[in-house]
């Protein structure tokens, strides 16, 4: 049977006997506390990696922030935040926005002159004052 000092720390999904610069190599990933049977322990090492990892994007986030402020217009790009946009790939159907046949299509379109604003539409809007209820007798 082999018990565990007190020295030990969990770190990540395995046990080490040292505090090491290992800690980082899980920031971003999830150990996993699963193996804590005891509910308020299992939550307080949750609570501790959750610190664990906001203190490390913190301060990344100002070690970057220095830099930009010491190397001022040498600095590079701030980070571009992942979009559906960003990361669509690149398809041969996809139309772009300043496409000539696309415009001349658009020009010849029967309500061209609509949207352009040459000719009002012909809307008529109506409304009613309300749902009408019908009450029903208590009997």
């Amino acid at each position: 049977k082999m018990s565990k000092s007190k020295s030990d720390r969990i770190v990540g999904p395995r046990i080490q006997e040292e505090q090491s610069d290992s800690e980082e190599e899980y920031a971003f990933s999830r150990p996993s506390v699963s193996h804590v049977k005891n509910l308020d322990k299992r939550r307080e090492l949750n609570a501790e990696l959750k610190r664990k990892k906001k203190a490390l994007t913190r301060e990344g986030r100002d070690k970057r922030k220095r830099e930009r402020e010491e190397l001022g217009d040498d600095a590079p790009p701030a980070k571009q935040p992942r979009t559906l946009e960003n990361t669509r790939e690149q398809d041969d159907t996809m139309v772009t926005p300043d496409d000539q046949e696309i415009l001349d299509d658009e020009a010849i379109d029967e309500f061209a002159s609509y949207f352009s604003s040459d000719k009002p539409p012909k809307v008529y809007l109506t409304t009613s004052a309300g749902r009408v209820k019908k009450e029903k007798s208590v009997r």
